[in-house]
């Protein structure tokens, strides 16, 4: 699969979501619908384990660490674009700023984060599990 496969598979279009854990932090994420399958990764080992349980219990698919090429603690959010669009606690957390969205079909983001996109696809492919 390329980079670029996630932005669109299963007929869904999906952006990744960039937020600095900083200022967002994983409480701040809205509950989502699980059968969306919106997954979500962080790019600390540590903070990644710490939240594994609170965003379960919010809907998200937990990927866990997956580094990538810019310093600092990101939380990484591979979601479709309609979900995005439609709901309320995303479009207030985006408004309050810090956050990027950013679509993985164009080349410079499939090139730089290539490895989270396709952390999240193997997580979102697999088994839902309560």
């Amino acid at each position: 699969m390329s980079p670029a496969g996630p932005a669109s598979e299963h007929g869904r279009e999906r952006v990744l979501v960039r937020l600095p854990r900083a200022g967002a932090g994983v409480e701040a994420l809205p509950t989502v619908d699980p059968a969306d399958a919106v997954s979500v990764s962080l790019t600390d080992a540590t903070g990644a384990l710490g939240a594994a349980s609170a965003l379960t219990d919010r809907g998200y698919r937990v990927v866990g660490a997956v580094a990538g090429r810019e310093s600092g603690s990101w939380i990484d959010v591979l979601i479709p674009r309609a979900v995005l669009a439609g709901h309320e606690g995303w479009r207030a957390l985006l408004a309050s700023g810090g956050g990027r969205v950013l679509h993985p079909s164009f080349g410079p983001v499939a090139a730089v984060f290539g490895p989270v996109l396709a952390a999240h696809a193997a997580v979102r492919d697999g088994p839902v599990v309560p």
